[in-house]
C-alpha cells in the first residue's frame, strides 16, 4: 500500500472561504517527488504546501482551535483525522446544535502514542448530566463510522468543556 501512496500523483483543489466573502483556489499537486509519505501517510514537508494546510484549517472552522498549530501537525501526522474530523463533526452538531465547541491537541508527556485530539463540546453547566449521556452516544457514533483509516479512531476523543 505504500507503493500506491508515494508513486501517485494526486491532483486538488482547495477552497477556501474567507470571513470576508472572498473564495481562494489552489491547484496543489502532490507527488513522489515532492510530497513525501512515512508508513502511516503522513505528510513530511507540508511546509511547500501553504494551501493543505489552509484546506485543513477550512475544515476545523466551526471549532475554537486552543492550540492551532500543535493540532495542524498533529493532523498532517494523520491524515486520516480529516476524514474522522469531517464525520465527527456532523454527528457532534447533530446531538449538540445550540453548543459551540472547541478543539485542543493533547500531548502524553511519556507515551506520544496516546497523543490525541479532543473535541471540546461547550455546554451548559445546568445541564452536564443529560449532555455527558450525549457525549457518550456522541462518541459511540464515532467509534462505529466506517472509514479509510479506522486506527485514527484512537486519536481523537469527544468531551465535555
Amino acid at each position: 500500500m505504500n507503493d500506491i501512496a508515494t508513486t501517485t500523483t494526486i491532483r486538488d483543489t482547495v477552497s477556501i472561504s474567507e470571513k470576508r466573502g472572498a473564495e481562494e483556489s489552489f491547484d496543489v499537486s502532490f507527488s513522489q517527488d515532492s510530497l513525501k509519505y512515512d508508513g502511516n501517510y503522513s505528510v513530511t514537508n507540508v511546509e511547500n504546501y501553504p494551501s493543505f494546510v489552509y484546506f485543513i484549517k477550512n475544515t476545523l472552522s466551526n471549532f475554537d482551535l486552543l492550540n492551532e498549530d500543535e493540532i495542524i501537525m498533529f493532523i498532517i501526522e494523520h491524515l486520516g483525522l480529516i476524514e474522522l474530523i469531517e464525520n465527527a463533526a456532523l454527528i457532534i452538531k447533530n446531538h449538540f446544535p445550540k453548543y459551540s465547541f472547541g478543539l485542543e491537541f493533547e500531548e502524553d508527556p511519556e507515551i506520544s502514542s496516546l497523543n490525541k485530539l479532543v473535541l471540546y463540546v461547550k455546554g451548559d453547566e445546568g445541564s452536564f448530566d443529560e449532555d455527558w449521556e450525549e457525549v457518550k452516544k456522541v462518541n459511540r457514533e464515532i467509534r462505529k463510522l466506517s472509514l479509510y483509516d479506522d486506527s485514527v479512531k484512537s486519536l481523537f476523543s469527544v468531551d465535555l468543556w
